[in-house]
């Protein structure tokens, strides 16, 4: 199409058994063939098949022939169909990438199958400068964590399902839906600006080919929660959950529930088989209508997934390094995913094609965590037998609606348009106690609830958010290249796009406050049974009182939540130019413009207030440029230029405290925008199919850079600043992709192994002014260094795999993917007060994938992951040397799948 290369298309001699296929740039080659008159036949699906007749073959020259095949219009389904399917090849996608003027890496379904992925998270993570933080969800982009990357399905935004968080948690999305993920690394102007590590593009699967129906079944385990000898989980969640049930701690938010005891268990189950389970079905067909078709592909599909690790907690380090909280952990966690896609495409005619995508996603993560040890050495339990439950369950319900349609109007004209509704209901309902020893000497057990720490409690978060993003694009193509193949060498693109988002956020909690009266005996508390002390019976008895933030059953208000609520309006305008300079060179100028409005209002109870705040950045003027230069066939030079900036989500500005096991996080309304410049330069080879060496080098200057750290409080409480005035990143990257051994086989069948490998070394800077901070906001921070790494960057990240291939038929295959990856120590928390960096220390991940193809309908695979098992620590530095503050081990994970196609 437009005189572009042809790769994969079709080249047989007739009458004879030679045949062959283009390559990349749609070049072929007939190594021997004998002297003669033949008829050379060329096609592709979606092209007219062409004969090129009476071509003469002499040994005495070589003979080329430049053919161009044009579009079967009566066909032009299936063209559609047919690019779609072959996004998902790892050559297919290689083929875009260097045909592309963007920085751009990918991974499609058939790698993610290889490597034997079940989710977008680890997937995304094999992709170069790409790592996942531990303990979290959060995804780094060359050194830049969630503020920094924005998350998009088909192009259009996608909301977050934790108020702590701009992007989703990617573990959420089923790998089952995706057919690839883009990691775009330079700015494109029809991407939103708010942008500097990465965007991150998952394009979701459509039919083609055959009707199908697929089921894949998978069972597995985790070493850690098989080995459990009392894997439990809280009580009050329904047995036998799969995510659906919506369990409620107290009967109803009312304020009955504090003038009489409305609340259930406080205890846990054991949980009998922690094993693995997940079920998938796909089908996909199509159906004429008129002189119309129309593609359905669906999926819907649950998993499950039991996890549990021992280890260490500390927090409360001084600058001596002396440890006032210590625990001992033990840690047990049940999540679940239901996932429902249906992806339809109605091709109305060759020029007009509409798509309705809609995806449901409901998750839930179960936690329960014991800490046994020191609360506060100093104040509270020097004896070192405290024990604290935190048992949190979240429950997250996304729906996501797309409507895109494309549409040519002319052989110079097209529009493109898309819109999307994207809804998000997120609850979280959370136990937490802490308890110290009854008497000294005494049965470890038997525990009292200390004054001067936080009492019992239950909490209810409740997040909302709705969002409506448009885009409309139209481009224009001139100056006629080709006369023949009808190419342009230039295509002007404007547009516009907007995003409308609404949040609301509120927060229940309810403090169990123990009667500390001289006058009132408390029974020991046995820690295995809770529910024996909190009933009705002793609330009437007056042993606890239940209260809220607000105050005991006497306010009329005591049950109205802390709050915040925010709405974000931004519109944008962009205007970009595509141009071929010359056979070899290409470029691609955008300018961006985005009017931004954040409107901000709260009222947190903890700290007592309560305000509003508007925000309005001054219009965002980005300006981009990125260049391409093939110097052959096989060679290309890639150039980058970007601004972009980065704007403070609304948790970050709230005033608003989030309860974490140790510590509490809050808002700083007054954080601004960072502005950001991104230069990038990347040289690539493509020395044959599905082969890759790159080379690249990158460098990005943000100015009022924004970081989480621990700002000088009594409670030692952490917050959001604009900590300096600038920060820089530099750094390489290098992936290589070869089949490094092939062989022979006399039928043809491939047999070979595949290697694989991509890492990025960084240098990452940002000065620290505590003086700065002090005076643009009500914080002070006391930083140790004036300069500093940024958080969440690690030096070095590796990635490393080699596949192995034997093919029996066409149908039955044996294939093993070992999998390798490695970060280096990156900083968690800036330090301050004295008190150094906590820094997560380096590890690697080791899994292997074997699969077998037994016929076309029915394929095993076998998944070991974490085989290694590394020791996941965390560490904070301090003038007297390193205290250890984090550990644990994740466990192996074992998994057999089945599935079966008809």
């Amino acid at each position: 199409m437009n005189g572009e290369p042809l790769a994969f298309a079709n080249v047989l001699v007739e009458g004879t058994s030679l045949g062959v296929t283009t390559d990349f740039d749609g070049n072929y080659v007939f190594e021997a063939i004998d002297e003669g008159v033949y008829t050379i036949i060329f096609s592709f699906l979606g092209y007219k098949t062409l004969k090129k007749e009476g071509v003469q073959i002499t040994s005495a020259q070589d003979q080329t022939l430049n053919i161009t095949l044009d579009p079967d219009s009566m066909s032009l389904e299936e063209v559609v169909v047919s690019t779609i399917s072959r996004k998902e090849s790892e050559e297919a996608l290689l083929t875009e990438q260097k045909n592309i003027i963007q920085i751009k890496t990918a991974i499609g379904a058939s790698e993610i199958s290889r490597k034997g992925m079940s989710n977008v998270r680890d997937a995304v993570t094999n992709i170069s400068s790409v790592s996942r933080q531990k303990g979290s969800e959060n995804i780094y982009v060359r050194g830049l964590g969630d503020r920094y990357n924005i998350t998009t399905l088909n192009g259009l935004p996608m909301p977050s399902n934790n108020p702590r968080q701009k992007n989703p948690t990617l573990s959420i999305f089923s790998t089952g839906i995706v057919e690839a993920i883009s990691v775009s690394k330079i700015y494109d102007p029809l991407n939103y600006g708010d942008f500097s590590g990465a965007n991150i593009d998952i394009i979701s699967k459509n039919y083609s080919g055959r009707p199908f129906v697929k089921v894949r079944v998978s069972a597995g385990a985790n070493s850690n929660a098989i080995e459990a000898p009392n894997f439990r989980l809280q009580k009050s969640i329904p047995k036998n959950n799969f995510g659906f049930a919506t369990p409620t701690f107290n009967n109803s938010l009312n304020n009955e529930a504090l003038k009489t005891y409305t609340f259930n268990s406080w205890d846990n189950r054991k949980v009998e088989l922690p094993a693995n389970f997940g079920i998938r079905l796909i089908g996909g067909n199509s159906f004429t209508i008129a002189k119309s078709k129309l593609n359905m592909f669906l999926v819907a599909s649950h998993r499950n997934n039991f996890s549990s690790n021992e280890g260490i907690l500390k927090g409360n380090v001084d600058a001596a390094g002396r440890i006032r909280t210590n625990y001992k952990t033990l840690n047990f966690g049940y999540n679940t995913n239901t996932t429902l896609m249906g992806n339809f495409s109605f091709v109305i005619n060759p020029s007009h094609n509409i798509r309705y995508n809609t995806l449901f996603i409901n998750s839930t993560n179960q936690d329960h965590n014991e800490y046994r040890g020191y609360i506060d050495k100093d104040n509270i339990d020097g004896n070192g037998d405290s024990f604290m439950r935190r048992s949190p369950f979240n429950r997250t319900e996304m729906i996501i609606n797309q409507l895109l349609g494309k549409h040519l109007l002319s052989k110079r004209l097209d529009l493109d348009w898309r819109a999307g509704l994207n809804i998000v209901d997120n609850k979280l309902n959370r136990i937490q106690n802490i308890m110290v020893i009854y008497e000294e000497g005494g049965d470890k057990n038997k525990k009292r609830f200390p004054s001067g720490t936080q009492p019992p409690y239950r909490l209810f978060q409740h997040l909302k958010e709705n969002e409506i993003s448009v885009s409309i694009t139209t481009s224009y193509r001139f100056a006629k290249h080709n006369t023949e193949s009808g190419s342009f060498k230039g295509k002007l693109i404007l547009g516009y796009s907007a995003r409308f988002k609404r949040l609301i956020y509120g927060l229940t909690q309810f403090y169990f406050d123990i009667n500390d009266d001289k006058e009132v005996i408390q029974p020991p508390l046995n820690v295995k049974n809770l529910d024996a002390y909190f009933n009705a019976d002793n609330f009437n008895k007056g042993l606890f009182r239940i209260k809220t933030l607000r105050g005991e059953k006497s306010s009329s208000n005591a049950l109205k939540p802390s709050t915040y609520s925010g709405n974000q309006y931004i519109n944008a305008f962009v205007c970009a130019l595509q141009y071929k300079l010359s056979p070899k060179l290409q470029l691609l100028l955008g300018l961006r413009a985005e009017m931004i409005f954040q409107k901000l209002k709260w009222m947190a109870i903890l700290d007592k207030s309560e305000g509003k705040h508007n925000y309005s950045p001054p219009i965002q003027i980005l300006p981009s440029l990125s260049l391409k230069y093939a110097l052959n066939d096989a060679h290309n030079i890639k150039l980058g230029f970007s601004n972009t900036y980065t704007l403070p989500q609304f948790k970050e500005r709230a005033p608003f405290p989030f309860d974490l096991p140790i510590n509490q996080e809050f808002g700083n309304p007054k954080l601004t925008i960072s502005k950001n410049y991104n230069a990038d330069v990347k040289w690539e080879w493509f020395p044959s199919i599905g082969d890759l060496i790159s080379l690249s080098a990158f460098y990005k200057y943000i100015i009022n850079p924004i970081n989480q750290v621990k700002i000088a409080s009594a409670s030692k409480d952490f917050s959001y600043v604009n900590s300096g005035d600038f920060a820089t990143v530099l750094g390489v990257e290098v992936e290589l992709r070869k089949k490094i051994v092939s062989f022979a086989s006399q039928t043809g069948l491939d047999h070979y192994i595949r290697f694989g490998t991509n890492f990025s070394y960084m240098n990452t800077n940002q000065d620290i002014s505590n003086e700065k901070v002090a005076k643009e906001t009500d914080f002070s921070i006391f930083s140790n260094d004036k300069n500093t790494s940024l958080t969440g960057a690690s030096d070095l990240l590796l990635n490393f795999d080699i596949n192995y291939l034997k093919a029996f038929s066409g149908d039955r295959d044996f294939s093993v993917t070992t999998y390798y990856s490695f970060f280096s120590d990156r900083i968690f928390v800036l330090g301050g007060s004295g008190v150094g960096d906590q820094v997560d220390k380096s590890f690697g991940t080791l899994n292997v994938t074997g699969t077998i193809h037994l016929s076309k309908q029915l394929d095993l695979r076998l998944n070991f992951g974490n085989l290694l098992n590394p020791e996941v620590k965390r560490i904070q530095k301090n003038k007297t040397g390193d205290t250890l503050l984090l550990s644990y081990r994740e466990g192996i994970n074992g998994s057999l799948m089945i599935s079966c196609q008809f």
